[in-house]
């Protein structure tokens, strides 16, 4: 808590963020409801959360040259005010017409996506800029605080705004929130950076290939650098699908929980997501291998995978009571969640480490590219298991996975670490 009441500037970030986390929750809420009420249709639902990847596929390397010449705070403020205006601009639009069109839906969900593609770049080096090193993984930990308090908070919000005030109401009160997150932002104080490169044509228009293939020299040269990003690529690849549609499918259909008992579930969840950063915290600890023990404590997921296969197992293979099945679930869940929350903060805190803050802007949002593929990559493919077998071969496909990168990343890490003794 010291560092919230302490660093003014991370306070304002703390909060900033919050605000940018709810009117994000509340407008990926309304939309899906009302595509869902006006359509009927899962494809159409499908393709509002998939169509995010095309821009991020084709404007990231750009935004992250962009984010590590422009001026941080002036592009955190004009992409959120941008924001602003366009969610202002498609309510009275909204408002005028009585409709919103699924196309326009569409042209809504690039925009903000684009937006925030470019907010990435400058975001990217922020934290490490206005926290001492010794405190980015506490940082980090009430980053991840802050996001489990607006995952439980913001879905009865975003409810209520919806039933309330309608699509219209909810694009409003949206703007109105990023408008108090852009405040936040005007009267943070981000030092200048150590290294830094002006913008000018040359170097945004002109270079921005060049300056982006530097940055990803930067990465392939960084010792370890390519375990922490593949880790990334492998956390995001499975617990999305696993938890968001594989047990959510177990629970819903194989267990055949009611709405009650499924919202009993997912309540749970949402509390241990919020108090699983500050338990994560506790494992952190200095390390002359941080690397070596983050690879240690993805062993300790990969058991909670199987902690929770076992309960799948209960069901699929041994027909026992569906509570034997979910007290499984419940407990590798616990472990899950906090050393996925662990390895998130470590992965955050090495990134910001090892990378120098002039590259920051470019690596991070090609690793933000990359992981934002994994996802729907991850649930096309656990999907398509999950329809021609069953849950607990999900699961063990997510961990023989795991098993063989793990196999890898530490051939790969014994590896480097030869060639930096050899190289002393």
């Amino acid at each position: 808590m010291n560092i919230i009441l302490n660093n003014a500037n991370f306070r304002k970030l703390w909060f900033s963020s919050t605000f940018a986390g709810a009117a994000s929750n509340i407008i990926q809420y309304a939309l899906s409801l009302y595509v869902l009420d006006k359509t009927g249709s899962a494809t159409a639902f499908a393709s509002i959360l998939s169509i995010i990847i095309f821009p991020r596929l084709l404007f990231s390397p750009i935004a992250g040259v962009w984010g590590d010449r422009v001026d941080r705070q002036k592009g955190l403020v004009y992409t959120t005010l941008m924001t602003v205006i366009t969610l202002v601009i498609f309510g009275v639009g909204t408002y005028l017409a009585s409709n919103l069109s699924l196309v326009a839906i569409y042209v809504l969900v690039i925009i903000l996506e684009l937006v925030e593609v470019f907010q990435s770049g400058p975001m990217m080096s922020v934290l490490p800029a206005i926290v001492e090193e010794s405190q980015l993984a506490l940082a980090n930990t009430w980053m991840q605080v802050d996001n489990g308090i607006v995952n439980i908070i913001t879905p009865f919000v975003a409810a209520f705004i919806y039933s309330t005030f309608a699509i219209t109401g909810s694009l409003f009160i949206s703007g109105s929130i990023l408008f108090l997150t852009m405040i936040g932002y005007a009267f943070m104080k981000i030092p200048e950076r150590k290294v830094q490169k002006q913008m000018d044509d040359s170097s945004v228009v002109n270079s921005f290939w060049t300056d982006f293939k530097e940055g990803i020299q930067i990465a392939f040269e960084i010792p370890n650098l390519i375990i922490v990003v593949l880790l990334a690529l492998f956390i995001n690849f499975l617990m999305s699908p696993i938890f968001g549609i594989v047990i959510t499918y177990f629970i819903r259909v194989t267990l055949q929980f009611t709405n009650e008992e499924f919202s009993m579930f997912q309540s749970f969840v949402a509390v241990v997501s919020m108090i699983s950063p500050l338990i994560a915290y506790r494992l952190i600890k200095e390390s002359k291998e941080p690397v070596h023990l983050l690879l240690k404590y993805t062993g300790g997921f990969i058991v909670g995978l199987f902690v929770v296969m076992c309960g799948t197992m209960a069901r699929d293979i041994f027909s026992l009571n569906q509570w034997m099945s979910i007290a499984g679930i419940l407990v590798g869940f616990i472990v899950v969640s906090i050393l996925a929350t662990y390895i998130n903060i470590q992965l955050s805190t090495l990134g910001a480490k090892m990378v120098p803050e002039q590259f920051l802007g470019r690596i991070g949002t090609t690793m933000g590219m990359l992981a934002t593929i994994s996802v729907p990559i991850g649930q096309l493919v656990f999907g398509i298991i999950l329809d021609n077998f069953n849950a607990t071969v999900c699961l063990a496909v997510s961990i023989v996975g795991l098993v063989v990168f793990l196999i890898v990343a530490n051939r790969m890490y014994q590896d480097s670490s030869k060639e930096a003794q050899n190289a002393i």
